[in-house]
């Protein structure tokens, strides 16, 4: 009978509690839904840089050091136009100060804001 006449008040105690509880959950979602933006966000970005990278490989030891030309290294990962992004982004990510087309980098982020909305 107790609980009854709790949830029965209409002095408006009840419902200002539960709104403002109301109000608080809608609070941490959103906290929530920014920090999960981020991290997908940063997640992107750390992806973007192991798929630059390629695995360490050892030279031969009995490979001549001379024949290897003296300009850049054998090793250094090219540059290839796929479409997708630019020069810059596909060497600096998220620090690219330049961008040209074409380049998807923008659509990434925005995709990743998009995620976060829902």
């Amino acid at each position: 009978m107790a609980t009854s006449a709790i949830h029965s008040r209409t002095d408006g105690g009840y419902n200002e509690t539960k709104m403002a509880d109301t109000y608080q959950l809608r609070d941490d979602m959103a906290a929530i839904q920014y920090q999960l933006a981020e991290m997908t966000h940063k997640m992107a970005t750390m992806e973007t840089n192991l798929s630059r990278r390629r695995p360490f490989h050892r030279q031969p030891r009995f490979r001549d050091r001379r024949s290897q030309s003296r300009g850049r290294p054998s090793s250094s990962r090219q540059y290839k136009t796929t479409g997708e992004l630019c020069y810059y982004h596909f060497n600096f990510g998220a620090r690219a100060h330049k961008c040209k087309n074409p380049c998807n980098w923008s659509s990434v982020i925005a995709e990743v804001a998009q995620q976060s909305e829902n």
